[in-house]
C-alpha cells in the first residue's frame, strides 16, 4: 500500500520535474561551500595611472566596478573582470580585453630579478601598449601573494564557462562544484585634518605690529601704489603636465583677458 502511494506520488511530478533531482540537489548542496566568509579575501591593489600629454588623455580613468572574476582564457563579456599574471597576458589579449571586458586585474611577478630577458622585454612592450592611449575600463595591479596565486589557479581550472553544456545536469554540477569570485575594489577613505598655523608675536604687546600690518595691507590694496612685477610665479591646476603648450595657452589667455592686467603691468 505504501509503495503504491509512493509510485503515484512519483508519477505526479514525473512530467514536471525529474524526480532524480530530489536526490541530486541535497548532494550538491552538501558539496557546496557552507561558509562564504571563509572564501572572502582582501588584497591591496593599485589603479593604473592617468595623465594628459599635450592635451591628449592617457592611462586609465575608471575606478569602480563589481564584476565576476574570470581567467585570461575563460572571459567573454563586459560582465567579467579578467584576472591574470602580467607575464602571461599578450598585447593582443590586452587589446581585446580593453575593447570588450569590464575590468582588468594584473598580478605582478613574485620576484622580478628572476625574470628572463624575454619576460622583461615582454612586460616593457606591454606597458608601452597600455599607456599609449586612454583606457575606458578599470585597470588595477596587485603584488604577488599566495592567496592571489591560489585564486588565479582556481580561475584557470574552473569549470564555469559561458559555453552551453551537454546536459542540464552537467551545467548544474559545474556551477555548484566550481569556485567563483566576485571582485570589487573598496577605495580607502582618507580623512583630511584641518591644518592651522599659529603665529607668536615677540614682545609683551603685539598691538603695534598688528596696527602696522593693517595699515600696510590697506595701502597695498590700491593698484596705484604697487610696483610693476619683474618676475611672475604662476600656480596653475595643470600639476605635473606643465610644459610649453600649457604655458603658451596660459599666456595667451592672460593677454586676451582685459581684466587681467598682471602681465601688462610687468612689461
Amino acid at each position: 500500500m505504501l509503495f503504491d502511494q509512493a509510485d503515484g506520488f512519483a508519477e505526479i511530478f514525473k512530467g514536471f520535474l525529474p524526480y532524480y533531482l530530489l536526490v541530486v540537489f541535497p548532494i550538491l548542496i552538501i558539496m557546496s561551500p557552507m561558509n562564504p566568509v571563509e572564501a572572502s579575501h582582501e588584497f591591496s591593489v593599485y589603479r593604473m595611472q592617468q595623465y594628459d600629454l599635450h592635451t591628449v588623455p592617457h592611462g586609465c580613468r575608471s575606478a569602480t566596478f563589481n564584476l565576476e572574476g574570470r581567467s585570461l582564457t575563460s572571459w567573454s563579456t563586459s560582465r567579467h573582470c579578467v584576472v591574470g599574471n602580467i607575464q602571461d597576458i599578450t598585447i593582443d589579449q590586452f587589446v581585446e580585453i580593453r575593447k570588450r571586458a569590464g575590468a582588468l586585474l594584473l598580478v605582478l611577478p613574485k620576484n622580478d630579478t628572476l625574470l628572463t630577458q624575454e619576460e622583461k622585454e615582454h612586460i616593457y612592450l606591454l606597458e608601452m601598449a597600455m599607456i599609449q592611449e586612454e583606457i575606458n575600463i578599470p585597470v588595477y595591479f596587485a603584488k604577488w601573494s599566495p592567496d592571489f596565486d591560489d585564486m588565479i589557479k582556481d580561475l584557470q581550472h574552473s569549470r564555469i564557462t559561458d559555453e552551453k553544456s551537454g546536459t542540464a545536469l552537467e551545467a548544474m554540477f559545474n556551477t555548484v562544484s566550481s569556485n567563483g569570485y566576485q571582485i570589487a575594489p573598496n577605495p580607502q577613505k582618507l580623512e583630511s585634518k584641518a591644518v592651522s598655523f599659529h603665529g607668536k608675536l615677540v614682545g609683551r604687546s603685539g598691538t603695534p605690529t598688528i596696527v602696522l600690518a593693517r595699515i600696510f595691507s590697506r595701502l597695498y590694496s590700491s593698484p596705484s601704489v604697487r610696483g610693476g612685477p619683474t618676475l611672475v610665479f604662476a600656480l596653475m591646476s595643470t600639476g605635473h603636465s606643465l610644459n610649453y603648450f600649457t604655458t603658451k595657452k596660459w599666456l595667451e589667455e592672460q593677454l586676451d583677458n582685459a581684466d587681467s592686467s598682471l602681465l601688462q603691468r610687468g612689461w
